[in-house]
């Protein structure tokens, strides 16, 4: 980035120089080429200054080419802006980008702070939709813990090499997190559980969501006797119209359950988890 410090603003000796009190232009420049060139071998080529309005205004009437273009060819910035209080670039449009960044070698668009302060970023977005990110092998790659305040809506695969939740500990939320891993599986699987009362023969039929069977498939059960053993507890029925019975077990028993599915519903079978991946050519490779 250039050192904006070393722009200067000297007017004693300009190649060119207008001025107007009346509130018009200070230059204007027309041609069917360049309406107005500034070069310098020392110091800015074209300076503009105003106390109410913009100090340098292009507009063009082209659908292809833009209002206000910088350019370098020695490594340099193509366009640089600097403000002591307000946005240093600011872009905006009524029908497109409000700012667009393109590069053929490295990010398009680069933000970085020098403030340590975990709400102040290198990138701020705000709207209805803050970030949109789209990307040919990845949408977004990040380096270091990411932080989510708020729902965590997920359309496709979220990968990572390890998760879980954070949250204020019980004991102490003033000054303690507690956290805990999520449980991994190489299958798309879901759990329910509960508790039942088993009837005067032993038994109980324990009811699932209506929606169970056209989720799930693959069907895992788990009992767990509570107060005194109980050898003969078993399931008696498998599932079927998002039911199942519980057998064998003494009457009046509490019993856990569990039960477990694995998803069939479109989308999992349309996009099946991959377990086993080679990594891409532009990941490191150990």
């Amino acid at each position: 980035m250039n050192d904006l410090s070393r722009v200067s603003t000297k007017r004693d000796v300009p190649a060119i120089y207008g001025e107007s009190t009346a509130g018009g232009q200070g230059v204007v420049g027309k041609s069917s080429y360049q309406g107005v060139y500034g070069y310098s071998s020392l110091n800015s080529g074209v300076v503009g200054e105003s106390d109410s309005m913009h100090a340098i205004f292009g507009i063009t009437h082209s659908t292809r080419f833009a209002g206000v273009f910088g350019a370098s060819d020695k490594g340099g910035t193509g366009v640089a802006g600097w403000s002591g209080f307000g946005c240093g670039i600011l872009g905006q449009s009524d029908v497109s980008f409000g700012v667009s960044g393109q590069s053929n070698y490295n990010h398009g668009v680069m933000g970085t702070t020098s403030s340590s302060a975990t709400s102040v970023a290198g990138v701020f977005a705000t709207g209805n939709v803050g970030l949109i990110a789209n990307g040919f092998v990845y949408a977004g790659i990040f380096y270091g813990d990411v932080v989510v305040n708020g729902r965590l809506t997920v359309t496709g695969d979220l990968l990572k090499a390890g998760g879980g939740f954070k949250i204020d500990h019980p004991l102490d939320p003033a000054n303690k997190y507690l956290c805990h891993s999520f449980i991994e599986s190489p299958n798309r699987t879901n759990i329910y559980d509960g508790t039942c009362i088993l009837d005067s023969e032993g038994d109980a039929i324990i009811s699932l969501p209506e929606w169970f069977d056209q989720l799930n498939e693959t069907f895992r059960y788990q009992l767990t006797a509570l107060g005194r053993p109980a050898p003969n507890l078993h399931v008696s029925a498998k599932i079927k119209d998002n039911k199942f019975r519980v057998s064998g077990g003494n009457p009046g028993m509490e019993v856990c359950w569990q039960v477990s599915g694995i998803r069939k519903d479109q989308w999992a079978k349309s996009n099946p988890l991959l377990v086993e991946a080679d990594k891409h050519d532009r990941e490191t490779k150990a």
